[in-house]
């Protein structure tokens, strides 16, 4: 599902902190789309709660 790509990317290098061209990141996506593992996983990954906001 949805964590094993985000999983996948994340080992092959993506950030958990990249950005959208509208500003919008993974975690603020993940959260949207109601993806509750991937919000998990890329918590423990380091995610910042924040980027999404400002």
């Amino acid at each position: 599902g949805q964590e094993e790509v985000v999983q996948h990317l994340v080992q092959k290098g993506a950030s958990v902190n990249a950005q959208s061209q509208n500003g919008f990141t993974p975690l603020y996506m993940a959260a949207q789309e109601n993806h509750d593992s991937v919000v998990k996983f890329l918590l423990s990954k380091g995610a910042n709660q924040t980027l999404a906001t400002e």
